[in-house]
């Protein structure tokens, strides 16, 4: 071997570090900043090199769209220059602060694949080494970063210690691998040629080798110490490997002793110490080299190197309250807590993680001190430590309700999962209910919908965590008003939820309305709002349990409460419209035309909201009439707002302000809200016959479509006619719909005819006879206008509706007066064969009535006597054919004294009631009327 090569083989020998000037040393372990280095032999590779550092440049930038654009116009030249840049995509796919978490892990998670990839190909290719770097340093600092946080910080769960010992069990075998192969990339560089050698050295290809060996060893020690604390508690595993790299790290006098100022490592080598030395139970040398940290960080004075220092700053002093709590030093632990705090006020103040840590922390240490006490049978300290330990917990989620979930969750952890409910402190058991909320639905399980899969019930585990979250909310509101306002509001919200997931609709519905309108500014209330008008709504819905009082009172409440304590949060605005909606669904039509006419114009169902306020506007009206104790001013201002909301509709509808919706036309809905304006005006006690006909004047031409309403504007102007005594005008206009709808003119026409015949009777059973005449002419004019329409063919009519129509239009001539002409009608009806029992009876007693006031009273006496024998008493028409019979025997003259008597037995018989009111009248007149004769005559003798 030349000289040359001697020289180098004793610099490259046993002290490879010697390769470099001793004030260099710096620069090499500056590991913190781990940039990747590119290692390749001139000068083949320099085009590629300049690519590639252009290329790097532009996702440092954030300039992917350019990156990925040069990629496509400038491709790389081979397969693993093409997979390096697929990872450098991949990367800046990572720091694309808009993707989501997942899809960044994604991205690392796949550029490690890469990696993986080009290692276990075997290329020889002389940047295997730094993919070896790169890989190991990926996987723990940027795959495995959440769960080392979270183990360090919070103790972590199984599952997440689990993903993290495989990925820092790769990362060892990674950095071995490596490690093994630099100790042959020194051998054959040793081996080389000097001028060989020097070219390299002046490329900087050594200089960047010996960097990757202390890089790998220093990465090495955190990634063993992260697998380390993966292990179960009381695993000797934990504690060989703790031990092994703070022994390490003792005899490498230059990481622990050179100062921090020129080695850079000296903060982060203490930290990893002083983590080992506590977990081994070493707490003063674990103060010690912790105190050392947080002292060398106060004294830089680079700030770029204190702001990329602040995690081991923070973890200094987090690990050291814990390594005074550990040693049972609680005062000093205590003080140092304060001294945490203090730091985080000045340097991470919006750090919301770390405070979740120290609230914990503190907890820990009240728990310490509780420990000592129950052994020292201080129950009086016991029971101020228990109230110390979950205090601080409560203040942080009353200082930043943000973390109250967070919070929850932790503690969540650390509670026994058969601890008895009775023991826990209120806020414990806050922690219990959202813990097993988040454990059997995730995240989101005050919205997540349960499983209603026929026949699946909920799994048995599921329902008995639910079951326990029930109990545990109750618990805490069985303490009343005892119990804070934020932790009953917060009871009150979970114990909806897990009821709504047990399937438990209408206590759910309960206890979501409780939380809305007992804590209106619990930060989760307006959700409570809308939760329990959803819940109700699923009840409400469901057709079997629509009519039950307790839905449609939780239905209805839940709306009132989230439309008027929240009228102006998204769901106040949108439920505003199913609130009406269900008002009027109650007839409550007053309140409902008021409610409707708060949906703003934004509502996907605006118009439906304006139409249906007429609607019920109208119904409204309807419902005045028919009270008997409404006042006439009521009823005319009720009618005035009616014709003022639908002049309204019209005049928007005119200006395209309302679209249509759910197939109807904006027209349509205008010529059914004209026609409600005018069917009110024609109500009885508003009587306003002409301001109908002017809102139906040229209906028909105006509303072509609307044909399906013309029955119904038939029948306004019909009344209206009738009202203003027109009734000529009234026998023009049905002959002229006949014509314009013959189909669907019968069904009209009888309509009319029953709404009127139904009318006449209400007249007549309060006395107003002459009125019911009147009514009866306008009736007998639809009647026979309905018989003249039956008889030809396109009417179809067959024999037992042909009956039915010659009978009313018999019995409605009676009632019109007509009696020779109702006479003829029933006569030619008992005429006919085979005519139903029904229809019989009625002919019988018709022609009787027909007879009886013809003055035929013999004849009316045979019919009435007839049926009266026949029909089922205590019926309406068994009543009628009686008094037909009485009336008729008067008229004859038979002894008074005898029908005095048939009167007075059939009224104790059946309890003075003689078919109803109207009949019992007429019987009374009769009574009077042969009292009369009883008194002023004596008896024919006749019977």
């Amino acid at each position: 071997m030349s000289e040359g090569g001697s020289d180098r083989c004793g610099r490259c020998g046993g002290h490879r570090r010697s390769l470099l000037p001793e004030g260099r040393l710096a620069g090499i372990l500056c590991l913190l900043v781990l940039v990747p280095i590119a290692l390749s032999e001139p000068p083949a590779l320099d085009g590629r090199l300049d690519a590639d550092q252009f290329r790097e440049g532009l996702r440092k930038r954030g300039l992917i769209e350019l990156l990925e654009y040069q990629l496509r116009i400038a491709p790389p030249d081979n397969p693993v220059d093409a997979d390096l840049m697929r990872r450098q995509l991949l990367l800046a796919a990572r720091e694309d602060a808009g993707r989501s978490p997942g899809k960044r892990q994604e991205a690392v998670a796949e550029g490690n694949d890469i990696l993986r990839r080009l290692i276990a190909a075997g290329t020889d290719d002389p940047r295997s080494l730094q993919w070896r770097l790169d890989l190991g340093r990926s996987l723990l600092y940027v795959e495995a970063e959440q769960l080392c946080v979270s183990v360090l910080y919070r103790g972590s769960n199984a599952k997440e210690k689990e993903r993290l010992f495989e990925l820092t069990t790769e990362a060892i075998g990674t950095f071995d691998a490596l490690l093994a192969l630099l100790e042959v990339e020194y051998d054959r560089l040793d081996s080389m040629g000097l001028a060989e050698y020097e070219r390299l050295e002046q490329k900087g290809y050594i200089q960047n080798v010996e960097r990757m060996e202390p890089q790998a060893r220093y990465m090495r020690r955190w990634a063993a110490f992260y697998r380390a604390i993966t292990f179960p508690a009381g695993d000797g595993r934990e504690v060989n490997e703790l031990r092994l790299i703070a022994t390490e790290l003792r005899e490498d006098t230059d990481l622990l002793e050179t100062d921090h100022e020129f080695s850079h490592l000296q903060a982060q080598s203490l930290l990893l110490a002083g983590l080992a030395n506590r977990r081994t139970g070493d707490y003063s040398t674990a103060v010690v080299q912790l105190e050392q940290v947080l002292g060398i960080l106060e004294r830089l004075s680079d700030n770029a190197e204190v702001q990329s220092l602040q995690w081991a700053a923070s973890l200094a002093h987090v690990e050291r309250v814990r390594a005074l709590r550990d040693s049972r030093q609680f005062v000093e632990a205590l003080t140092a807590l304060d001294d945490t705090r203090s730091w985080l006020a000045g340097n991470a103040p919006d750090n919301p993680g770390l405070k979740l840590v120290l609230a914990f922390l503190e907890r820990s240490i009240a728990q310490a001190r509780l420990k000592r006490s129950k052994a020292s049978g201080d129950s009086a300290a016991q029971k101020r430590l228990e109230s110390e330990a979950v205090a601080p917990l409560i203040m942080l989620a009353r200082q930043d309700e943000s973390l109250r979930q967070a919070i929850y969750t932790d503690l969540y952890d650390t509670l026994s999962p058969n601890v008895k409910l009775e023991s826990l402190h209120p806020f414990e058991r806050c922690a219990i209910i959202a813990g097993i909320l988040s454990a059997t639905y995730g995240d989101d399980s005050d919205t997540k919908q349960p499983d209603d899969e026929p026949g699946q019930g909920l799994e048995v585990r599921k329902r008995a965590l639910l079951e326990r979250a029930v109990a545990a909310a109750q618990i805490n509101l069985d303490l009343g008003g005892s119990l804070e306002d934020d932790l009953r509001a917060e009871s009150f919200f979970n114990l909806g939820v897990a009821r709504y997931q047990l399937r438990n609709r209408l206590d759910a519905s309960w206890a979501f309305f409780e939380v809305a309108q007992q804590f209106p500014h619990f930060r989760r209330a307006e959700s409570a709002a809308n939760w329990a008008v959803k819940t109700a709504s699923e009840l409400y819905q469901n057709i079997s349990l629509r009519g039950r009082g307790d839905v449609q009172t939780m239905y209805l409440k839940s709306l009132r409460l989230l439309t008027e304590q929240f009228p102006e949060s998204q769901g106040g605005k949108y439920w505003r419209f199913f609130l009406a909606q269900t008002l009027e669904e109650l007839n409550r039509f007053d309140e409902a035309t008021q409610v409707y006419g708060l949906v703003t114009s934004d509502h996907e169902h605006y118009t439906a909201a304006r139409f249906s306020q007429c609607r019920c506007q109208s119904k409204y009206v309807v419902q005045l009439a028919e009270a008997t104790d409404a006042a006439s001013a009521d009823l005319q201002q009720a009618a005035h707002v009616n014709s003022r909301l639908v002049n309204r509709f019209a005049t928007d509808a005119g200006r395209g302000k309302l679209p249509a919706y759910e197939g109807n036309t904006i027209d349509g809905l205008l010529a059914k809200t004209i026609l409600m304006k005018a069917e009110v005006l024609v109500l009885p006690k508003i009587d306003r016959y002409n301001q109908a006909l002017e809102a139906l004047d040229g209906f028909e031409e105006a509303h072509p479509a609307a044909s399906d309403l013309v029955g119904r504007v038939l029948r306004v102007r019909i009344i209206a006619y009738q009202g203003l005594g027109w009734l000529d005008e009234a026998e023009r206009e049905i002959p002229r719909y006949i014509a314009s709808d013959p189909a669907r003119a019968g069904a009209t026409l009888q309509s009319l005819f029953d709404a009127g015949m139904d009318e006449i009777q209400r007249l007549r059973e309060t006395g107003r006879e002459s009125e019911a005449r009147s009514k009866a002419r306008a009736a007998l004019l639809l009647a026979e206008q309905i018989e003249a329409w039956a008889t030809a063919p396109s009417a179809q009519i067959g024999a037992p509706e042909r009956v039915e129509l010659n009978l009313q239009l018999a019995e409605v001539s009676l009632a019109a007066g007509k009696a020779d002409q109702a006479r003829e009608l029933f006569r030619a009806l008992k005429r006919r064969r085979s005519l139903p029992a029904d229809s019989s009876a009625r002919a019988t007693l018709g022609l009787a009535e027909a007879q009886f006031a013809l003055g035929e009273f013999e004849a009316s006496l045979s019919g009435f006597n007839e049926l009266f024998k026949q029909l089922e008493k205590n019926t309406p028409s068994w009543w009628r054919a009686l008094l037909g019979d009485l009336k008729s025997r008067t008229a004859l003259e038979h002894d008074p004294g005898e029908l005095i008597k048939v009167i007075e037995q059939h009224r104790y018989l059946y309890r003075s009631n003689l078919g109803g009111a109207h009949l019992e009248a007429q019987f009374q007149v009769l009574l009077d009327q042969n009292r009369d004769r009883l008194a002023n005559s004596r008896p024919s003798g006749r019977r």
